[in-house]
């Protein structure tokens, strides 16, 4: 049984009078569990041997030094004190309930696009956790954050083909974050998904050039990586991808896995060799 389905008849069997009691039909947390795990499972406030969403990964860009807050409903050193729609605020738009903008260590940018409906059914989800009394050091601000210009969200996401797959891609697994533009500015549209060296890691190419990126790829392949995190070649996936497919995308559909791709395979190539 995967930890999906698990965390899922456990929600169903076990805490339907608790979810309902705050509002939250089990079917609509089991929603935002699929949106986390499409995600990836919010990696940077999940470390390894900690409970979920506990926070603690410390990163640092251009701008801040921060360490991933904790996001469970604990209510004085989590998320439990704030409202839905704080709480939608802040990892859609980047805003705190204080005003505080939040960092670009947090993909706010791609996350604005993200469907009301699947928003909604996200923090339902956050707030079926168990809440953990953890604090961080506060965050060292070096230069102010920019303010972008942001989309306003569609009431409901696609439901399937190509535009499924673009949404997945861009306004939930948040793919050009990694493989595609900076911190320093909003996504640089003529190196879409091209990727980019970063101090720690390699982000590839996965556009579908067939020199530098996954052009030589099939549709059922990037679908099968995207679940398994195995290549065409045999290899396996590593580092920051590994952790993302272990901790949610091994959990989509066949279907989306297959939207996905077929988005993928249907971006500009782009030459471009990390």
């Amino acid at each position: 049984m995967t930890r999906k389905v698990f965390l899922v008849l456990s929600l169903i069997l076990v805490s339907p009078v608790s979810l309902m009691a705050q509002g939250y039909a089990p079917a609509k947390v089991a929603r935002g569990l699929y949106i986390f795990s499409v995600e990836g499972g919010c990696g940077c406030h999940n470390p390894e041997g900690q409970p979920a969403n506990v926070g603690g990964a410390k990163r640092e860009n251009p701008y801040v030094l921060v360490f991933a807050p904790n996001i469970t409903p604990d209510p004085e050193t989590g998320i439990g004190s704030w409202s839905d729609k704080q709480v939608i605020d802040a990892f859609r738009f980047g805003k705190r309930p204080d005003g505080q903008q939040l960092s670009m260590g947090h993909p706010y940018y791609y996350f604005s696009g993200m469907a009301d409906e699947d928003a909604e059914a996200l923090v339902a989800y956050l707030r079926s956790l168990p809440p953990v009394k953890r604090s961080y050091p506060p965050r060292v601000v070096k230069k102010s954050v920019p303010v972008y210009d942001l989309p306003t969200p569609p009431v409901k996401s696609p439901s399937d083909g190509t535009e499924r797959g673009r949404y997945l891609a861009e306004r939930v697994g948040k793919c050009n974050y990694c493989h595609g533009a900076p911190y320093e500015s909003p996504p640089d549209m003529s190196k879409y998904l091209a990727g980019r060296k970063d101090p720690a890691r390699l982000n590839p190419n996965i556009t579908p050039d067939v020199e530098t990126g996954i052009g030589k790829w099939s549709v059922d392949e990037i679908a099968h990586f995207l679940r398994t995190g195995a290549r065409p070649d045999g290899s396996q996936a590593g580092s920051i991808m590994a952790n993302l497919i272990k901790k949610g995308l091994k959990d989509i559909t066949p279907e989306d896995a297959r939207a996905i791709a077929l988005y993928l395979k249907s971006v500009p190539p782009v030459k471009n060799k990390p």
